[in-house]
């Protein structure tokens, strides 16, 4: 029994023989599979890790692949690069007359909103044009990606996370809807502009009963009839509950996009009746150009609250910036590839499917990561994309009450059975680690005590 004993305690310690005495004390006792653990942490000014184990092993990476896809972006295009939304007519202006067809040739800006609307209608006025006779054109053959709303990743095809990229972004491709139940019954569906592009049938009972339970949240059911959609709300809904959002992947952006430029250009005193075109305009006159935030703005928009949408219309636009062409999905993961391999940034499989990590069939390891990280580090820009343990981002409530609050900068990745954290730690020297953590296996919530114990680890003893 004793021989047992120690059998089992020599074999425990030479699967962890990687791993410091001190950090191994804290994450054995929780029990993770070892073979489903990957850890590497390394000072970021030195190129001899601290801690290793399975660090070349191949492993899903979920949201920690936005790493790749983000720093990548910020090598190949720089923190100031700016998305491009030209517009363009066809005809003449004349006497505040266009005659002829406003183009809109899109870029895949990521960020673009209801708000850009209104500031490309203004621009469109500052150029005396107040009637248009002719249509809109929306050219978005910058990328060559299927028309489809959803990845359908999941048993949640409609959530915001699901969103599909294109070329013309708009809104993130998530309709909002501001549901207000009304005293005597029912309740009105209010938008920002008036989106023709889907249908609602609003069959919500308000009632006076508590906002809990069934009468707190509308009953949303979505008829997906391919080139347009319909939303079902019904069910109960307390008017003690006031306001309630629903956001729902609904409709092609392209056509969210034009109905909100009718909108605009109703609101501020801008006559037409036309309609909407998809095509490539033959010939066009140059007008102007709505510009993006900066790209170090909208990595940070990606990586703290891990916006998948954002991260698939980054990780296409670096195919056509790298190959000068029409992007695709296969053409972005040559980009990414080849940016990191020209680094010699990537050691074991690497497979990034779409730049999002919403996937199971992208790869990676460990140490690829790190090398990520350790590449980065001197950036203090790339650093402040990430979200801060206990401050911001998925982080904000995970550190709270922890001696790594403030003291981390990480991106978190979980899907079913995958939960990763990969960034940067400050030590209790003041030194600065890249860790990465990667568990793979059913046990999540063990995975999850075990990456926070790494963290604690490292801000605590290094």
């Amino acid at each position: 029994m004793i021989r047992n004993f120690l059998l089992f305690g020599l074999l425990s310690v030479a699967l962890w023989a990687d791993l410091p005495p001190s950090l191994l004390n804290k994450i054995d006792p929780i029990g993770f599979p070892k073979e489903s653990l990957s850890i590497y942490i390394r000072d970021v000014s030195s190129y001899e890790p601290l801690a290793t184990l399975n660090e070349l092993t191949s492993r899903t990476p979920a949201s920690v692949e936005k790493l790749l896809t983000t720093y990548t972006a910020l090598l190949e295009l720089g923190e100031g690069y700016r998305w491009e939304t030209k517009i363009y007519h066809d005809g003449v202006i004349e006497n505040g007359l266009l005659n002829g067809n406003l183009i809109i040739r899109a870029s895949g800006d990521p960020t673009l909103s209801t708000a850009d609307v209104a500031r490309i209608v203004e621009q469109i006025k500052a150029f005396g044009i107040y009637k248009i006779s002719g249509n809109v054109i929306v050219d978005r053959t910058f990328f060559d990606v299927p028309t489809d709303n959803s990845s359908n990743f999941d048993e949640n095809p409609y959530d915001p996370y699901n969103a599909m990229p294109d070329a013309m972004m708009f809104n993130e491709r998530v309709v909002k809807l501001r549901v207000v139940p009304k005293e005597g019954g029912g309740a009105d569906i209010l938008q920002d502009f008036a989106d023709r592009s889907f249908g609602i049938q609003n069959h919500i009972i308000s009632t006076n009963e508590p906002c809990e339970a069934k009468n707190s949240t509308p009953n949303v059911n979505i008829n997906n009839l391919g080139e347009y959609s319909s939303i079902d709300l019904g069910g109960y809904l307390s008017v003690n509950c006031g306001t309630k959002t629903v956001s729902k992947v609904l409709s092609q952006p392209y056509k969210s996009f034009f109905h909100a430029l009718e909108d605009g250009f109703v609101k501020n005193g801008v006559e037409f009746k036309g309609l909407l075109e998809i095509k490539v305009p033959q010939s066009a006159k140059y007008l102007f150009s709505h510009y993006s935030k900066p790209l170090i703005e909208i990595l940070a928009q990606t990586n703290k609250p891990s916006n998948n949408l954002l991260a698939r219309q980054i990780f296409l636009t670096l195919g056509t910036n790298k190959f000068r062409q029409v992007s695709n999905i296969e053409l972005s993961r040559q980009a990414l590839q080849t940016t990191l391999i020209g680094r010699g940034l990537v050691e074991g499989e690497l497979f990034v499917n779409n730049g999002s990590g919403l996937s199971r069939d992208s790869i990676l390891s460990a140490k690829t990561l790190a090398n990520v990280l350790h590449d980065g580090a001197s950036n203090r820009g790339w650093r402040e994309t990430l979200s801060v343990a206990g401050v911001d981002g998925t982080l904000k409530s995970r550190f709270s009450s922890s001696i790594a609050k403030s003291k981390a900068w990480m991106k978190s990745g979980t899907i079913k059975n995958v939960t990763n954290l990969a960034g940067y730690v400050e030590g209790k020297s003041g030194k600065l680690y890249e860790v990465v953590i990667l568990c793979n296996n059913p046990q999540t919530s063990n995975g999850k005590m075990v990456a926070n114990s790494v963290v604690e680890w490292v801000a605590g003893e290094l």
